[in-house]
């Protein structure tokens, strides 16, 4: 099965509700994915459908015989599939889905909070799971952020500290979007969003997001959010809490570096909460004109 190219329309405006073939979870690491991913797999025994998790989990960037095995993948995979893996988005071309068959979800989270959790939780994984990024340089192991951000910039919020760029996620696969200090991948992440993705949510709110999920694809996601509040907190990821919460000077210094991943969280926030906002209005008339 191929998919169709569709419309440069924003996915915003999509009509409440629509059943996908097939929903790609763009998996944004230390964005409460693992909860996710757990309720997701939960959900799927209630509601019928298959989870398909994907690795690894440090291949973001894909060349191209491993782009054309991925599209393959996805036009494979059975109906009615969340399928779950940190990667980049790629775009499908001419066989990009129509509204009907394929649907892009992701969760995001504020940026500082992000850059934190992860840059500890990958040393935490080096030192006692054995388990480090490829690109990561174990001699920053021991490194505090505070201290990083003293001798460098970019290079503390970079793949060579372990640390991912929430902005690639959506930028896609061309080699531009690795670049932190450009506007060029924060336009293309926020195009792709427009036109590809049902719903990017935060998880400063979570439960919106979830409540949005159930009304927009009640196929996969029905009462989700009340399956999550009956299980409040799921399983959470173990892994270490950071050993310190960095200083003034390093907050003032993130928010400087992470000015375009703030841009796109706002923008992200923005849009999520239009949609919000026209669901409630929309069931809150639609009870009204059955009283």
């Amino acid at each position: 099965m191929l998919f169709v190219f569709l419309s440069v329309r924003d996915t915003t405006l999509r009509q409440f509700s629509f059943t996908p073939q097939r929903i790609i979870y763009t998996r944004v690491p230390k964005c409460g994915s693992t909860t996710l991913l757990r309720l997701f797999q939960d959900q799927s025994q209630i509601m019928n459908f298959n989870v398909a998790v994907r690795g690894p989990a440090w291949t973001y960037q894909l060349n191209t015989e491993e782009r054309k095995r991925y599209i393959m993948e996805i036009n494979n995979l059975q109906p009615f599939t969340i399928f779950i893996r940190h990667i980049y988005f790629v775009n499908f071309g001419f066989q990009q889905s129509s509204s009907s068959s394929l649907g892009h979800i992701s969760l995001i989270r504020d940026p500082i909070k992000r850059i934190i959790s992860q840059y500890y939780f990958v040393r935490h994984r080096c030192l006692h799971d054995k388990i480090c990024p490829g690109k990561f340089n174990k001699a920053y192991i021991n490194q505090t952020l505070d201290e990083c951000l003293e001798h460098s910039t970019y290079k503390c919020i970079s793949m060579v500290n372990g640390v991912s760029n929430m902005i690639g996620f959506f930028c896609g696969q061309s080699l531009f979007c690795n670049d932190l200090n450009s506007v060029k991948p924060l336009k293309k992440a926020k195009l792709n969003i427009i036109q590809y993705y049902t719903m990017v949510g935060m998880l400063e709110q979570l439960d919106q997001f979830l409540y949005v999920l159930n009304h927009q694809m009640p196929r996969y996601f029905d009462n989700i959010h009340h399956l999550y509040k009956a299980r409040k907190s799921p399983r959470k990821n173990k892994s270490a809490k950071p050993p310190h919460l960095p200083n003034n000077h390093t907050i003032k210094k993130l928010k400087i570096l992470l000015k375009n991943e703030y841009e796109l969280y706002e923008f992200v926030y923005k849009r999520f909460n239009e949609q919000y906002t026209k669901l409630i209005k929309t069931y809150s008339t639609n009870s009204n004109m059955t009283r």
